[in-house]
């Protein structure tokens, strides 16, 4: 009642004067009130000093003192709300965010923070309107751009995306976290030039900026750049040294460099510091898996497969674990597995393409088994082919074959990924190391089947692929030179051992010719024929038996007859037997 004069009628209707009567009740409750405004103020400012140098519980119990002073205050609604995000209670955090906004609807940061729970929660369309808000009541909020161009960069709206960082950048060029995000999408991308670009532009701004120099090392890996991706990481852990992504890109750039001790410690380092981190899990999976050590493997797929069940590390790992229960001849948890992959199938770019590979031919397997398996015949007293590749040898997997009129039961030994250049190529590489590894754990004298397939053959692959990078060379000089290095090395590595070599053809294509022109095809199946005669001539003249699964696959022009193949590219698992029966060579024969 500041208008009133001390002598004036008190308003409160008693006849009194004002100074007799509420003035100074009213005093008293003025006062009051600015000491609650005071306080606020206060508690607010302190509040955030713990909050900005993350003393969360300081921070939090001085935003509870200020609603109990006020519980309407927005201001502590709005911070209790990031709070509660950053402890991952997106729920809590939008019902919070959003009541500081029915009483002060004015403020773009409100609904600024508001977004990242929507986002967390799968809910993109809430989240970016909650950015067109703050956009609407401040246009050149250039935090909120790059905040929804994330949102749409997890919608796999690039353009959008790309458009909203470019337009944050416009508003505050010296924008860090925006050219960090650009760098993201382009990465996403492919156009890992114009993204390193972008990661050197928020480095030069933030020099100790520790995510762009984790991120820079992805990149540069994609460029060929293995040591600057490895410097990268480094320098991220040296800025810091917590950083549980880091060491796990870490891991990867070390595991490709076969250095998988090493690896293996990186992926565990980041699983000390983040113990939910289903890709650390997943890769560590893979890199156990490589060693041989497949329970362990299985341990950490598992723990991928829960903690991200319908992401790429789950996903991933769900493969890797039917793959892995398929060969431990456990056919129902394959089965499981793979239901519970399915939904890799869904997926769309690159780095899911291996998987789905391997999910649809182990479903394919489990099918093929339950209706047809049965008819296979079972051999008393087999002894056992040990038989080591890539995908192929899952087809071989458990089927009894006989090989010069005695039994045998075929057992996998899977190296994910082989190329028959791998094992001839000069230099070490992680299928060398598992081949090698793998060698060791067969028995002396052991038979030993080589089934890595058709992948040095493909028109997009391989020798092919070779060729068009070096046009000096010719077709059939890399085709020889691929298959003697090949041969030489493995005949090697098994020498010492006396163990038995059985080299298995190249079959004949079974792939989609709809996009392979004339030419092409013409070249394509007449490598095919070139590869496979070389491989016959090889191994059988440094005493190694050869399989010749071309001639039985061949309908006459190196296209698949249709009789064996059980997709584009593996054969049926009766195959197996059919080759064995009708197309095994003997060295000791010729």
């Amino acid at each position: 009642m500041e208008n009133l004069s001390r002598n004036d009628s008190c308003p409160c209707g008693s006849g009194k004067k004002y100074k007799r009567c509420c003035l100074q009740r009213d005093e008293a409750l003025a006062a009051s009130k600015r000491a609650e405004a005071a306080a606020i103020r206060k508690h607010i400012q302190a509040a955030l000093e713990h909050h900005q140098a993350g003393r969360i519980p300081q921070a939090e119990a001085l935003y509870q003192q200020v609603l109990r002073i006020d519980q309407n205050n927005p201001d502590a609604l709005h911070l209790m709300g990031v709070i509660a995000h950053q402890a991952g209670n997106y729920d809590m955090a939008i019902e919070l965010i959003n009541r500081a906004i029915q009483i002060k609807p004015s403020d773009p940061v409100y609904y600024n923070n508001l977004g990242p729970a929507y986002k967390a929660l799968s809910r993109p369309e809430e989240a970016i309107a909650s950015y067109q808000h703050a956009i609407a009541i401040k246009p050149d909020y250039a935090d909120a751009y790059s905040n929804m161009g994330n949102v749409l960069r997890d919608q796999n709206r690039f353009d959008e995306a790309l458009a909203c960082y470019h337009k944050a950048i416009g508003i505050k060029p010296k924008f860090v976290e925006a050219h960090f995000n650009l760098g993201n999408i382009l990465k996403d991308q492919g156009k890992l030039d114009e993204a390193v670009a972008s990661y050197q532009k928020a480095l030069a701004i933030k020099p100790d900026f520790a995510d762009a120099y984790c991120n820079l090392a992805v990149v540069l890996d994609g460029l060929g750049k293995t040591d600057a991706a490895i410097a990268s990481c480094q320098k991220a852990l040296a800025l810091k040294p917590d950083f549980a992504e880091a060491y796990n890109n870490l891991g990867g750039l070390l595991k490709d460099q076969h250095k998988l001790d090493e690896a293996i410690l990186c992926f565990q380092k980041a699983l000390a510091i983040k113990p939910d981190y289903a890709e650390a899990y997943n890769n560590l999976g893979d890199a156990l898996k490589n060693r041989s050590e497949l329970q362990e493997a299985i341990a950490c797929c598992q723990k991928a497969l829960l903690l991200d069940p319908n992401g790429l590390p789950g996903l991933d790992s769900a493969v890797r674990l039917a793959t892995l229960y398929y060969l431990q001849g456990d056919l129902p948890q394959a089965a499981r597995m793979i239901e519970l992959a399915r939904p890799i199938l869904e997926k769309t770019g690159s780095k899911f393409r291996a998987a789905q590979a391997y999910c649809r031919y182990i479903d394919m397997l489990l099918s093929w088994w339950q209706q047809a398996g049965p008819a296979l015949q079972s051999l008393e007293g087999a002894e056992t082919i040990y038989v080591i590749g890539d995908s192929h040898i899952l087809s071989a997997h458990n089927v009894h074959i006989l090989k010069a009129g005695k039994p045998f039961l075929c057992q996998g030994r899977w190296i994910e990924g082989c190329k028959q250049w791998h094992l001839g190529n000069e230099d070490g590489n992680p299928y060398k190391d598992q081949f090698q590894s793998i060698i060791q754990s067969i028995p002396h004298y052991a038979t030993i089947l080589m089934s890595i397939g058709e992948i040095d053959c493909r028109p997009d692959e391989g020798i092919i692929k070779a060729w068009k990078k070096h046009p000096e060379k010719t077709i059939e000089g890399i085709a020889h030179a691929t298959a003697a290095a090949y041969l030489k090395y493995v005949s090697q590595i098994a020498a010492p051992r006396s163990q038995k070599i059985i080299i298995s053809g190249v079959p004949a294509t079974n792939l989609s010719l709809e996009n392979i022109a004339g030419d092409e095809l013409k070249q394509f199946v007449g490598l095919l024929d070139i590869f496979n005669s070389m491989l016959r001539e090889y191994s059988l003249k440094a005493g190694m038996d050869f399989l010749d699964v071309f001639t039985m696959t061949n309908s006459g022009n190196g296209i698949s007859n249709g009789q064996w193949h059980l997709d584009s590219t593996h054969l049926r698992p009766d195959a197996v037997v059919e080759a064995f029966e009708k197309h095994y060579l003997s060295a000791t024969a010729r």
